[in-house]
């Protein structure tokens, strides 16, 4: 019997695309084009995994799918060639497994990746939230970040500041709403200056090579938004 996956916004004319990818797992895909088609879906079926193929779903609309039911979730750019965006899911798939240590996770190839994420499916108590955007990996929950395979080394308010960003995307923030969302009741204690001091390590990290794009944009005087598709 095959693993299913649920498929939210994929092109009709990639679905088999898709399918075919997968078949070499025994994984098949049941495809739904929004957000309330996949809250019916959950509510009616078991899923291994659910698989976003968008760069505009909102935190919100990630919540509402996980309150449903506790299945993994992947966010993959539609940008991205599907042989690319197997590659997330089969990385994404190493990083549901609870039951393997990550070292050990880390020494297998996709293939072995994936298979053992399956056949352990039903052990993992604690799935995860993956949003990846072109050489952009992002975990909610495991706190981590790669570009272009780097691990990111971010503290844990420039992790939090990014968050709010990639789960918002090309919505602007100010200042102001970023440090009242950040930082909370210790909003007062600091000037816009800690801020900038966080934004400017935060952004010259993500710049891991000359080529990687500027996916935080500073809008002088404004603030700063995310924006999936930079150059």
């Amino acid at each position: 019997m095959a693993h299913i996956v649920l498929g939210i916004g994929y092109e009709s004319t990639e679905r088999q695309a898709v399918r075919n990818q997968w078949k070499c797992y025994n994984v098949d895909f049941q495809f739904v084009d929004t957000t309330e088609d996949a809250v019916h879906a959950l509510q009616q079926e078991d899923f291994i995994c659910v698989t976003v193929c968008s760069q505009y779903l909102s935190i919100g609309q990630l919540e509402i799918l996980r309150n449903i039911k506790p299945v993994p979730i992947v966010v993959l750019s539609p940008e991205s060639p599907v042989t690319k965006r197997a590659e997330y899911f089969q990385r994404g798939a190493a990083e549901f497994i609870v039951s393997v240590n990550r070292l050990e996770i880390e020494k297998m190839n996709g293939h072995d990746a994936v298979q053992n994420y399956l056949d352990n499916a039903e052990k993992s108590e604690d799935p995860l939230t993956i949003l990846t955007i072109n050489e952009l990996y992002f975990c909610l929950e495991h706190r981590t970040v790669e570009v272009q395979g780097q691990s990111i080394d971010l503290t844990g308010k420039e992790f939090d500041i990014f968050t709010l960003l990639i789960t918002h995307p090309k919505r602007v923030y100010t200042f102001e709403m970023i440090m009242d969302l950040v930082w909370g009741e210790e909003y007062s204690q600091f000037t816009r200056k800690t801020l900038i001091n966080h934004m400017s390590s935060l952004r010259r990290k993500l710049r891991v090579s000359p080529d990687a794009p500027n996916y935080i944009v500073n809008l002088h005087g404004v603030g700063y938004k995310f924006v999936p598709d930079a150059k």
